[in-house]
């Protein structure tokens, strides 16, 4: 299952180790080309602001990376196979600004540094992998007790203000944010 959920209610501002915006290398290494920074509708400025405010973010995310994966080894690790995570690096980030503010537009057109974190919904990723379809059950219960669900409080118009208006809706709440989604391998498993 997939869950989008908003946890980010504050902020860490330690840059020391960050590495320093460079729009080159983020260019190079995540093969976007450059002609897509051409075409690139986002101020440069905009992007290192993003950057820069991610960065001071990064502990706050593994702060939360931490505390969700003691919660789901302790309660889910006997219902599943595996439980994996990964921060979305900062270079990441920018690469899929600059790549979906040409290919989706919308919300990514008007991104900023005071909201991109309710604009981007993968910065913070963990995937359970069960094998057994009678596991789902307990995994998914651990999961709405880490995070209200509720449809109410769903992102459903994905317009270009529409996770600012959930944030502010729900401020200082963990909830998931949009529908879960299963991803199975057998037809056999559908029902």
């Amino acid at each position: 299952m997939i869950y989008i959920i908003h946890i980010l209610d504050r902020r860490i501002t330690d840059l020391s180790r960050a590495k320093k915006f460079n729009l080159d290398r983020i260019v190079k290494d995540s093969e976007i080309d450059n002609s897509a920074i051409e075409r690139c509708k986002i101020d440069q400025k905009i992007l290192e602001s993003i950057y820069n405010d991610y960065n001071s973010n990064q502990s706050m995310l593994k702060d939360y990376e931490k505390n969700i994966l003691t919660v789901l080894s302790e309660e889910v690790m006997p219902h599943c196979n595996s439980i994996r995570s990964r921060i979305k690096s900062p270079d990441h980030l920018i690469a899929k600004i600059i790549r979906n503010s040409e290919e989706k537009g919308g919300k990514y057109l008007t991104i900023n540094s005071d909201n991109y974190l309710y604009r981007i919904t993968d910065l913070l990723g963990i995937r359970i992998i069960i094998l057994r379809q009678k596991d789902w059950l307990p995994v998914h219960n651990t999961v709405l007790g880490l995070f209200e669900n509720n449809v109410e409080m769903y992102v459903t118009d994905y317009g270009d203000d529409d996770y600012e208006k959930n944030h502010r809706n729900y401020d200082g709440k963990k909830y998931i944010a949009e529908k879960p989604v299963v991803y199975i391998t057998s037809e056999n498993d559908r029902n």
